[in-house]
This record gives structure tokens, sequence and C-alpha cells, in this order.
């Protein structure tokens, strides 16, 4: 028999997994492996059960009638919908594929209305290092959040307004913010970054920034997470509260055929790659005792095709899941923490922890003028400032 586990969860920062449908949607029905069970973390049918999820309108956009009956989401289930403003801009700009009657603020916001507990305001994300181009995409992002909250019938549906962040200029940061500071109606705001996003330093400075400008609960964190990040933002949840974050880095089971191993934080060495375990022919068994692992062998996560991949990604999964709990927990007791992270993480994520206790403590101006050299610098920031003809105008007509 099946054995199904549910997952303790703590109260405050969320780690919100993204959907990626799979075969159109079929890939989350039951299988024929081993116990009947589908692929997913929210039905009877699960291995383990975790009631949150990301999805992306624009990957769904296409499904007749209700999402929640096409996936069988049950109504306790928390549904994020992120908008797609990403897919809107970047086919725009990389394919010339203008797509803005499929995903346009209107039938984005019915689609959160009838599906989500939460939504994302269509934004439209700045693309280039020209202020033109910037300013453009905030004009865009600006008419779009208006209609959208003008537009809303649902009180139930809670409606995030973006604010997005380019580089290290926080002089467009002012304006980005300054927009969407006056515009009411909204339920909180969802930070997205375009720039040094591999630096935890840099995040940091771009959270509390948001902080510094008042910002103390209902804040998401848009497609960031990894535990040299997560662990940053549940040490910022001691400051903000209900702090959400999302990421599909699990996914890296089907795609890469990666399988994470449990209890590591500093470094993650995957045990397989490839079509099987051909690097790790000695190993015989999961060392793993989580329930996709208990409810299946080795041979399991062996095999070509999508079911193994599936299997390696639901794996990987609970092992983000359990982890991000510990520091869920771990966080409350602030010295421990940043101590645990210390002794078992990269420098750079202890390092960022103090930026953020200097920040609470001292303000924001002083602490970015303290690591200003840590975090870095645009280095072609010499142009950005620039009104004149951008090098990509491919949106300025939209």
């Amino acid at each position: 028999m099946m054995k199904v586990m549910k997952l303790n969860l703590s109260d405050k920062a969320k780690f919100i997994p993204v959907m990626i449908p799979v075969n159109g949607g079929d890939g989350y029905k039951a299988k024929e492996i081993k116990d009947k069970y589908d692929i997913t973390w929210w039905t009877k049918n699960s291995m383990f059960y975790y009631p949150y999820v990301l999805v992306s309108y624009p990957n769904v956009c296409n499904i007749k009638g209700s999402m929640r009956k096409f996936f069988r989401i049950p109504d306790d289930m928390c549904v994020i919908g992120d908008s797609g403003g990403f897919q809107l801009m970047s086919n725009k700009l990389y394919k010339g594929i203008d797509i803005s009657d499929s995903i346009n603020p209107l039938k984005v916001l019915r689609w959160q209305e009838e599906n989500c507990n939460l939504g994302m305001g269509l934004d439209f994300p700045p693309y280039s290092m020209w202020y033109r181009d910037y300013k453009k995409c905030m004009d865009i992002s600006e008419e779009n959040h208006r209609m959208m909250v003008s537009k809303r019938n649902s009180k139930k549906l809670k409606l995030y307004k973006v604010f997005q962040m380019y580089g290290l200029e926080f002089k467009w940061a002012d304006e980005w913010w300054k927009m969407i500071d006056k515009l009411d109606g909204f339920d909180g705001i969802a930070a997205s970054f375009k720039g040094k996003s591999h630096n935890p330093l840099y995040m940091a400075s771009v959270l509390m920034y948001l902080y510094d400008k008042g910002v103390r609960s209902n804040l998401h964190i848009f497609g960031i997470s990894g535990i040299t990040y997560s662990a940053m933002f549940y040490y910022l949840s001691n400051f903000i509260t209900n702090l959400t974050f999302d990421s599909s880095s699990y996914v890296r089971g089907q795609s890469m055929r990666v399988y994470f191993l449990p209890n590591t934080f500093k470094y993650s060495t995957p045990l397989c790659g490839g079509e099987s375990f051909k690097n790790n022919p000695n190993i015989q068994e999961l060392p793993c005792d989580c329930s996709v692992c208990v409810n299946n062998d080795i041979n399991m996560f062996k095999e070509k095709g999508s079911k193994a991949g599936s299997l390696l990604s639901l794996h990987n999964l609970h092992i983000t899941i359990k982890q991000f709990d510990m520091l869920d927990k771990l966080r409350k007791d602030k010295v421990f923490y940043k101590e645990f992270v210390k002794a078992n993480m990269h420098p750079i994520v202890w390092e960022s922890l103090n930026f953020i206790d200097m920040v609470v403590e001292k303000g924001f101006k002083y602490a970015f003028e303290k690591y200003a050299h840590k975090i870095g610098s645009v280095k072609d920031g010499g142009q950005q400032n620039k009104v004149g003809e951008s090098k990509t105008n491919k949106l300025l007509d939209y």
C-alpha cells in the first residue's frame, strides 16, 4: 500500500512550487506506476500533500472551463496566479509575436478570479538599459494594473502589484516605486529582479529597499529559490510577514535527470545525470526516506522517458519543501540561525543576513554604502540614462 506523508508547514514564509504542465495536463493524472498515484502534490492520489502552487496564465489559457477542475485542484489548495507579463514581453521582443489578444489585463483577471486565491498584476518587464524603454514598460504596466483593480469583481481574490528592479539603478527603482505606490486597491507587492540575481546581497539590497519604503507584509518574490537565496528569504520573514517566493528548480529532475540529495545545504551534489544513474553504478538503494523514494525502488528512477523524470522532480520537490520548512522553524532564533548559516552555507548568505540587520538597525542608505563594494555595480551603466534611440526598439510601438 502506498505511504502518503503530510508535511508539517510553518505559518509565515512560504515556498510556492511552480506548476509545469506535463503533456498538456494529462501528465498530472494517475499513471500505471506501481500504486497508480498522481504526479502531483495536491490530489488524494498524491504521494505527499503540499497546499500551494503557482500557475502561470500563458501555460493554461487554452484550457476550456475551470482550470481547477481540469487539474483536480481541491478548494482548500492555495493557487497563486501569475499574469504572464514576462511571456508577453519576451514573445514580442525575441520572437516578434504579439500575444496581447491572449494575455491582456481583463482576461488574466477573470481567470484569476475563477481559479486563484492570489493574483499578480499584469506587468510589462523592462528589457533594456535605455531609459526610454524602461519608461515605456512602466507606463504599460501602470495602465494594466489600473484596469485590473478597477474591473475586479471578486473580493476573495487577493491582488498584488508588481515592482520591477533592473540592475542597481535605484533612481529607476524610485520611479517604479512611485508608480505602484500611488495604485490603490491592491493587497500586496510582488518583486521581480533583472540584473545581478546570482548575488544574494544584490537581492537583499532590493528587498530591503522595499522594506525601507515601508513594506512590512504581503510580499512575493518571483522565480528565485535554492538554498543560497531561500535562507536569506526566511531570515527576512522575521521583518516582513506573509512573505512568499516561487521556484520551478525541482523540475531539474525532469529536464536534467538530477536527484537532490537530502540534508545538503552548502553545496548540493546531484546523484545522477543522463537517462539513469550511470555515474553511480554501485548505488543500489535510494539514499532517502521521502514518500516518493519509499514508494519506488531505484530502478524506477533509471527508466527513460517522462515517468522517471516526473518521479525525480517530485522527489526534488519533497526534499526542497522539507529543507525550507526546517529553515522556517530555525529562523525564529535569529542568533542561532545566523550561526547555522555561517557554518553550513556560502559566506555570501551570511553577509546578506548581516546586511538585513544593518538596514533594520541603521537604515537602508547607511547599509548600502557600507556594502556597495560587495553588492557590485552594473557594468554597462554608462548608457542606462540615455534617452535616445534604443538599440532594441521592437516594443516601442506596442
